[in-house]
């Protein structure tokens, strides 16, 4: 059968016409819906997308493309993939955040990596091959100033309300940013034949917005230390185009034991087992914004020994607690001859874990001598070898006037070797360097690389209190 041209040319048109409506419907399968780009108090992890599948098919969202800040985000299912015909899904940063402000999530949730500007910017969503489906510039103006409302689409028009992640969108008035006035917006209500009214915002942009709509405050992270060792804590403050303020801003730390600080970096040390809820309130110009980071407290069981292995020699650490510790800047000692190896910072040890640290990277020479580990602020975590026996060693080594360390029980022990070192200290040594507190710790250290001149100059000069300390301690007259 011939075709003539006409026919040839409407069957075209008609083909046309069919892929133009099957991309067009496509094309418009999704439309977003919903942006919490600011959530009332610290942004991180808590952005949220809504996307709304407006078609009659079944989708497969996860084939789709995040657009934001010029780059194209994958996203990750949590669940089913599949997006049903008028259903919602949410596109969030991470669940853990998400749940905490939703906690009766059942949602459908997709993952990604993202991080929404404060100051406004466009947004799509683009199907596999690359092409937008919907997109969308949010403006923050008095939209959002981190009241916690979120930009809404309720028929065809955008505007602010409450979050309705996963449900239909209502309008609704936020509250006025840093009470007062920061933009212009008019709002009017229209009836609907039930008495009811529909919410519909008017904004009028500003030639000149404020660089600064909130602060955001960091505490630190969620931290286990040892009982008794010192932890540090730094706050970060940032303005709402993400300026570092910490230099301008006011701290006040609880640290959850009833003690308190005002400064931006604080040292703390618990010296009780537990678990502790940091608060940290910060106030920047007019703002005031908080934190809370969670402080696990453990008494350390640690344990050490020394070691060979086809001739390698190492120091064992074995790590008793569930929880990891931090070493950070702590430091093992070799008592004979004395080396001291410091470990390096970030520098941690699993739960229930074991490692060794080869002699070649400590300096250590004698894989007999006993070995001390001291916390980052001197407190003693563990040790290995016999105390009496290395006192006696190095005892022996300073009585020639070699340099020597001497670890000295206190007065509790009765022993002979304990009473004879006492005895020898006296005689022979006055250079006493405490390195802990008597009264926590069962440990004193005494050097005698000076002359005996030179110690009793030291000694009546600097150290004449600690000296009457020791003597105290030690029963000695």
């Amino acid at each position: 059968m011939k075709i003539n041209k006409t026919q040839n040319a409407n069957f075209l048109l008609f083909i046309f016409s069919f892929i133009f409506l099957l991309n067009w419907s496509s094309a418009n399968a999704l439309i977003i819906s919903e942006i919490q780009f600011d959530p009332s108090g610290t942004d991180s992890d808590r952005e949220w997308l809504e996307v709304y599948n407006d078609e009659s098919a079944t989708i497969d969202f996860s084939k789709y493309k995040f657009f934001e800040n010029g780059e194209n985000h994958g996203l990750t299912a949590l669940g089913s993939s599949s997006l049903l015909p008028g259903e919602y899904t949410l596109i969030i940063q991470d669940l853990t955040e998400f749940n905490k402000d939703f906690p009766s999530n059942t949602f459908k949730l997709f993952k990604s990596s993202f991080n929404l500007l404060n100051t406004g910017e466009a947004l799509s969503i683009k199907n596999n091959s690359g092409t937008v489906v919907d997109s969308y510039t949010y403006n923050p103006g008095v939209t959002n100033s981190g009241n916690g409302y979120s930009e809404q689409l309720v028929s065809g028009s955008w505007g602010t309300g409450l979050p309705t992640p996963g449900a239909a969108n209502v309008f609704s008035t936020p509250p006025s940013a840093g009470g007062g006035s920061t933009g212009t917006s008019t709002a009017s209500s229209t009836s609907t034949g039930g008495g009811s009214s529909v919410f519909n915002p008017v904004y009028t942009s500003r030639a000149s917005w404020p660089s600064s709509e909130k602060i955001y405050v960091q505490a630190g992270e969620n931290k286990i230390a040892l009982t008794g060792s010192e932890i540090i804590l730094s706050a970060k403050v940032l303005d709402g185009d993400k300026k570092d303020i910490s230099s301008s801003a006011q701290y006040a730390w609880s640290f959850g034991d009833g003690s308190s600080d005002d400064k931006k970096e604080v040292k703390k040390i618990y010296k009780l087992s537990g678990e502790y809820a940091v608060s940290l309130e910060v106030k920047a110009g007019n703002f005031i914004q908080e934190d809370k980071v969670y402080i696990k407290v453990v008494d350390a069981d640690l344990s050490l020994r020394t070691g060979s292995e086809r001739g390698v020699g190492y120091s064992e650490i074995t790590n008793n607690n569930n929880e990891e510790i931090n070493l950070s800047s702590s430091t093992l000692k070799q008592l004979i001859p004395e080396k001291i190896f410091t470990f390096p910072k970030s520098f941690s040890l699993l739960g229930k874990r074991t490692i060794r640290i080869l002699n070649e990277y400590t300096g250590f020479t004698a894989t007999s001598s006993p070995i001390v580990l001291y916390s980052s602020n001197g407190m003693q975590l563990a040790q290995y070898g016999n105390i009496n026996t290395a006192s006696s060693s190095a005892a022996s080594s300073t009585a020639t006037g070699t340099p020597g360390i001497i670890l000295l029980p206190l007065a509790s022990s009765t022993s002979p070797a304990a009473n004879i070192i006492r005895k020898q200290t006296v005689k022979n040594y006055k250079n006493i360097n405490l390195v802990n507190n008597l009264a926590s710790t069962n440990t004193l250290v005494s050097f005698s690389d000076k002359t005996a001149t030179q110690s009793k100059v030291i000694i009546n000069k600097q150290r004449e209190g600690i000296w009457q300390s020791f003597k105290s301690t030690f029963g000695i007259k």
